[in-house]
């Protein structure tokens, strides 16, 4: 595994800068903080797959990760209120990633 990221959480504090999404998609010079992480950490592991924790089933990092090219290969709610998802690696070739589990 490549790494686990901890994206789940409201983030009141930030409730100004937010405008209604989740804070792990909260804009820096115009991209998602959660994409730079995904992006930065590919780069480094391309061979291993991640695992990111939200607070949400419907969360719309789901579609950030799916823009990304990045495969959700299982996303499942562990204990009430918190979702896990594995994402599977970016195609080399950068076409589009496949669903590798259902």
């Amino acid at each position: 595994m490549k790494a686990i990221i901890l994206a789940a959480g409201v983030g009141r504090r930030l409730d100004g800068l937010l405008e209604g999404r989740p804070k792990c998609l909260l804009r820096f010079d115009g991209e998602p903080l959660l994409g730079r992480l995904l992006d930065g950490l590919d780069a480094l592991f391309p061979d291993r797959p991640m695992v990111v924790s939200t607070g949400r089933d419907n969360d719309p990092a789901l579609t950030l990760y799916r823009r990304r090219g990045f495969a959700v290969v299982r996303h499942r709610e562990v204990i009430p209120g918190l979702w896990i998802t594995e994402l599977g690696r970016r195609p080399a070739d950068g076409g589009s990633a496949r669903k590798v589990v259902g």
